[in-house]
C-alpha cells in the first residue's frame, strides 16, 4: 500500500475511534440507543404536527404541510435535516449539487426552488471565484468548518506548487467524507484534517494565507461571540492573508417560494438557528476583529453575501 494511502486509512480509523471513544456498546445498549433515536424522532414528529395544527396562516393548508412533513421523513436527507434542524457538510453539498435524479417532491423543490438553497448554490460559486483568484504558489488554505471541503477540493491547482489544504471541523463524519474526497481527487498529499473547535484555533496561529468559512455565524445568536470567531480567524491568518466568509441577511423576499420556505423551516422543521445580520454590522464586527479592506459581494437574491477581508501586512 502507498505511504499516503496508509496515512489516510489511519486518519479515517482515527476519526472513527475519536467519535466512538467511551461509546462501546453491548447489543442491549444498541437496542436502547436505537429506541432513544426512534423515541426522539416520534417526539419531534409530534411537536411538528402540533406546530402545524397551531398554524394560523392561510398560505398553505394543514393538509399540504402534513404532506411536506411526510415527504421529508421519507427521504434520508430530509429526515436528517428534520431531526438535526440544520445541514451538515454532506447534506449542504447534496443540495448545492442539485440531485438531478431526485424524485421526492419536497427534496426536488428544495434543490430547484427554495430561495435559501439557490442563494447557497450561488454563494458557493462566488466563493470558488474568490478563492481561486487568491490561490498561488506556497499558499496554505484552511476551510472552517470544512464539511466535505469542496470549497477547496474543487479549486484548480494545476501549475501551482507548494499548495496545502487544511480542513477543520468538529463533525467526525464530515472529516471522514472530506478525507475520502481528497483521496478521490488525488489531493491527499496536500491535505490535512483536524477535529477542532473553530473558537479554539490556538494551534494554527499565523499558519494560513487563505481561510474560507461559511455557515458558522448563522448558528450564533450573540454578536460578541461572532466577533470572537472572527478574531480566531484573524490570528490564524498570516500577515496579508485573506478571509473569505459570508453572512445571512434579514429576509426581504415575499415570493410564493419564500413563503413556502419560511413555513417549511420555521413551522414544519422548527429551526431556531437562522441569525440574520446586516452588511453594516458584519463590517463592524470584522473591523473590531482587526480586518481591513472588507468587500461584500451579493448573490442575486441578496441573501447570502460573500465577504472578503484582509489581515494587515506586518
Amino acid at each position: 500500500m502507498h505511504r499516503t494511502s496508509k496515512f489516510f486509512l489511519s486518519f479515517l480509523i482515527g476519526v472513527l475511534l475519536m467519535s466512538s471513544v467511551g461509546n462501546a456498546a453491548t447489543t442491549e445498549d444498541n437496542c436502547l440507543i436505537s429506541h432513544k433515536i426512534t423515541a426522539s424522532l416520534d417526539l419531534q414528529v409530534d411537536e411538528a404536527k402540533a406546530r402545524i395544527h397551531a398554524f394560523q396562516g392561510t398560505e398553505l393548508s394543514k393538509e399540504e404541510m402534513c404532506s411536506m412533513l411526510d415527504q421529508l421523513l421519507d427521504h434520508p436527507i430530509g429526515k436528517e435535516v428534520f431531526m438535526c434542524k440544520g445541514l451538515n457538510g454532506k447534506n449542504t453539498q447534496f443540495l448545492i449539487d442539485g440531485a438531478l435524479d431526485e424524485t421526492n417532491t419536497i427534496i426536488r423543490w428544495l434543490c430547484d426552488k427554495a430561495p435559501a438553497v439557490l442563494a447557497t448554490r450561488e454563494r458557493f460559486g462566488i466563493f470558488q471565484l474568490e478563492l481561486q483568484k487568491r490561490l498561488d504558489n506556497n499558499v496554505h488554505s484552511a476551510s472552517i468548518p470544512c464539511g466535505t471541503m469542496n470549497d477547496l477540493l474543487r479549486l484548480n491547482i494545476a501549475g501551482k506548487s507548494d499548495i496545502c489544504f487544511t480542513g477543520i471541523d468538529l463533525d467526525p463524519e464530515s472529516l471522514i467524507l472530506a478525507a475520502q474526497k481528497a483521496e478521490e481527487k488525488g489531493y491527499q498529499e496536500i491535505c490535512n484534517f483536524s477535529k477542532t473547535d473553530a473558537w479554539s484555533l490556538a494551534s494554527f496561529v499565523n499558519m494560513f494565507n487563505l481561510v474560507a468559512s461559511n455557515g458558522l455565524n448563522i448558528y450564533v445568536k450573540e454578536d460578541a461571540r461572532v466577533v470572537e470567531l472572527y478574531k480566531e480567524f484573524f490570528k490564524i491568518l498570516k500577515c496579508g492573508g485573506t478571509l473569505v466568509t459570508s453572512f445571512l441577511t434579514p429576509p426581504t423576499l415575499v415570493s410564493e417560494d419564500a413563503i413556502k420556505q419560511r413555513i417549511l423551516f420555521g413551522t414544519i422543521i422548527g429551526v431556531g438557528w437562522q441569525n440574520f445580520r446586516t452588511e453594516d454590522l458584519t463590517r463592524a464586527q470584522l473591523t473590531e476583529a482587526g480586518f481591513i479592506d472588507i468587500e461584500v459581494i451579493y448573490d442575486s437574491q441578496r441573501m447570502f453575501p460573500t465577504v472578503t477581508a484582509k489581515k494587515p501586512e506586518a
